[in-house]
């Protein structure tokens, strides 16, 4: 199947849902944040001080979990690590 195709069965299982009609299967539509970094095996230090740690390990979990829509995919806080040190930042152990 093309990524279109993909992108246009996703679409469709969404409006058919948010229709109240019943779908070809439920949709998965994960808040996700900090489990493809638990996922992949990394820590949240890590992700804290390696934007590309926290990236590799959404990419991964959105490969795996083929999810129809993404709500909340990402890790806010990645990369940040060497700011948070700058300013003194002590809320994250």
């Amino acid at each position: 199947m093309s990524g279109k195709e993909k992108f246009e069965e996703k679409n469709r299982r969404l409006d058919t849902a948010l229709a109240g009609r019943e779908p070809d299967r439920v949709p998965l539509a994960p808040i996700n944040q900090t489990f493809g970094v638990a996922y992949t095996g990394h820590t949240m230090a890590e992700a804290l001080y390696d934007f590309d740690v926290a990236a590799q390990a959404e990419m991964k979990f959105v490969q795996d979990f083929d999810p129809d829509i993404c709500m909340g995919c990402s890790v806010n806080f990645a990369g940040y690590g060497p700011a948070f040190d700058l300013v003194g930042l002590k809320i994250f152990q």
